[in-house]
């Protein structure tokens, strides 16, 4: 009998923690905010940053997803956040997608993934984020870059609702001839966002979350702006950023929204 008591003890305690873990994840948040994935399900996550499995986990749980962009030699978009891959010291805009498809990364067991794969499997009307890298990119590669990504979302624009996300103005102002997709600009601070407003074209800005206070965020929205945070690892994090009034929030710790 007492065997019978401590087990039916320890089975409750059980549940009581995972409804602990549960409710803990939970965050309340208004309708008009929108929370996406960073670089997929986030650096705390078991699937590495911008890994099919991660990116795709991130979509089905939250609005959406970032993810980080670069193009490779032969105009083909794929998922990469470095300026190399562990296997070359060359820049990925050096390098034809037939070499970069032969690698996997983390123990081997993760392919670098194409944009357009990922998109021709991924239909449910949510965002993604475009984290767009230039890393190793002259002028005719921005120029190929901006015309691959407007071709990309051209093709897929009735299945999801698209942001572009780059530091690089030109590559903004290059994208800014064509609206099938948000630009943000991918600011220092506030005083780097409010002078390229003077110089580029962009409709939002993306941005760390501790970079800004509330009147900050005011004041970019009465500028016509869109704000977009990342950089929350922790629940705490995220309630933090949300309190400062953003559109969009880009998260790494694994949360659980209600609106």
């Amino acid at each position: 009998m007492r065997n019978l008591i401590g087990k039916s003890l320890i089975y409750s305690g059980f549940l009581l923690l995972l409804i602990f873990i549960s409710c803990s994840r939970k965050i309340f948040i208004h309708n008009n905010i929108g929370i996406l994935g960073h670089g997929g399900m986030g650096i705390k996550s078991y699937y590495p940053l911008d890994s099919y499995q991660s990116l795709h986990k991130a979509y089905t749980h939250y609005e959406g997803t970032e993810g980080d962009v670069q193009i490779t030699k032969d105009t083909i978009l794929i998922f990469w956040h470095n300026s190399t891959t562990p296997h070359s010291s060359k820049y990925i805009p050096e390098l034809n997608y037939a070499k970069i498809k032969k690698y996997k990364y983390l123990l081997k067991k993760y392919n670098i993934c194409k944009v357009d794969s990922f998109l021709n499997l991924h239909k449910d009307n949510k965002i993604i984020s475009f984290d767009t890298k230039t890393h190793g990119c002259n002028d005719t590669c921005l120029h190929t870059l901006a015309n691959t990504i407007y071709n990309l979302v051209e093709k897929h624009k009735t299945e999801n609702a698209f942001f572009v996300e780059t530091n690089n103005p030109k590559l903004l102002n290059l994208l800014a001839k064509h609206k099938n997709y948000i630009l943000f600009y991918y600011a220092s601070n506030l005083d780097d966002a409010l002078s390229k407003l003077q110089k580029t074209n962009f409709e939002g800005v993306s941005i760390h979350y501790s970079l800004l206070n509330r009147n900050d965020v005011k004041l970019l929205h009465l500028k016509g702006l869109k704000v977009m945070m990342w950089g929350m690892k922790t629940r705490k994090q995220v309630k933090k950023a949300i309190s400062k009034g953003a559109d969009y929030y880009q998260t790494d710790a694994k949360i659980t929204i209600i609106k």
